[in-house]
């Protein structure tokens, strides 16, 4: 198993938030054993009081799914948890890559 390609962009969050969120991404990758997916977190500050947030994974070739990128956005206000709309966004995200698995909100 080759180890994940793990990409993250994060601007105008605290340090706690960055950490946070790439706290997040690492105990998602451990939680699915997915360490041989790349993944990418995109989390940035927009105006006004919010952010916008991207997270996207590509299953491995080990993993007999199509190589095809997942991709989920949101934009959350300043009073939410970053952290946690992360988490949501790649359980979604694995989610999908999941022939046959409800995604959380269905």
């Amino acid at each position: 198993m080759m180890p994940s390609r793990i990409n993250t962009q994060i601007g105008g969050l605290s340090q706690r938030q960055q950490n946070c969120c790439r706290a997040a991404l690492n105990l998602f990758i451990k939680k699915h054993e997915l360490g041989d997916w790349d993944m990418t977190i995109e989390a940035h500050e927009t105006l006004p009081m919010g952010y916008s947030v991207k997270v996207g994974m590509t299953p491995s070739t080990e993993s007999g799914l199509p190589r095809s990128p997942i991709k989920e956005f949101a934009e959350v206000d300043t009073s939410a948890d970053v952290a946690a709309a992360v988490d949501r966004l790649l359980e979604v995200a694995y989610r999908a890559s999941q022939p046959g698995m409800k995604t959380p909100e269905s």
